[in-house]
């Protein structure tokens, strides 16, 4: 998981930062649904979208700007596995987003189901 982690950047701290926010939001609503813990897990749903989109971009943009300015690169046989790596490495901060957002309405569905 560390190796994980370190692979997506600092893009990648923030949206589990952004995260742990959101699974703390949920698990209080999915223990006690009430409207005012909903309106703040919507927000920070919200929060974790841009987080990850943007920690996608930033790596794919950092990737891109490495491989294309280091001569050095451009010219390497392994270019295309370099390439491979960089936007496997950028595609961390959405797989870390997207799946904390699954959980996180996952218990937020826990949380409708006892409010009824």
């Amino acid at each position: 998981m560390i190796v994980f982690l370190r692979a997506g950047g600092v893009s990648t701290w923030l949206a589990l930062a952004v995260g742990i926010a959101i699974l703390a939001a949920a698990v209080s609503y999915a223990w006690k649904p009430g409207e005012y813990k909903l309106a703040r897990i919507r927000p920070l749903s919200l929060a974790m979208v841009f987080a990850a989109l943007s920690g996608l971009a930033s790596g794919l943009a950092a990737t891109v700007h490495r491989l294309t300015t280091d001569a050095e690169l451009v010219r390497s046989a392994d270019f295309h596995l370099l390439l491979l790596t960089g936007i496997g490495e950028s595609l961390v901060p959405a797989i870390l987003g997207f799946a904390i957002l699954a959980v996180a309405w996952l218990l937020v569905a826990v949380g409708l189901r006892r409010l009824d």
